[in-house]
């Protein structure tokens, strides 16, 4: 996946560092590792799998197996290019009332006021 395929498939563009750079590979690990933690909080299976080149269609992806929700992910994507798919993927649930770090909150449209 190039850089901005993210960004196409997402409408995404990736997270920046504090000083509106791009994201360092550390503050991208942490932030793919914070976004896998929000989907299993969600109860969503994360799997990071190996997927040949050319054999499948797409290199992961949300879908749902006998009820359960799984995410699939390649396992040799960076950080980078983790982060839109997971993204994608959680924007589809209610996160309302779950506590978001910061480096993740701001990925998410905030809950629309009750009226």
């Amino acid at each position: 996946m190039n850089k901005d395929q993210g960004k196409r498939e997402t409408g995404l563009s990736l997270p920046t560092g504090a000083k509106g750079g791009r994201l360092r590979s550390t503050q991208a690990a942490r932030t793919a590792q914070l976004l896998e933690d929000l989907a299993r909080q969600l109860g969503i299976t994360v799997r990071h799998l190996k997927f040949a080149p050319g054999e499948t269609l797409s290199r992961g992806g949300l879908c749902k197996i006998r009820g359960n929700y799984v995410l699939f992910l390649d396992s040799q994507f960076r950080p980078t290019e983790k982060i839109p798919m997971l993204i994608e993927a959680l924007q589809r649930f209610d996160l309302t009332g779950l506590p978001l770090p910061e480096e993740v909150a701001r990925f998410f449209d905030p809950p629309a006021p009750l009226s």
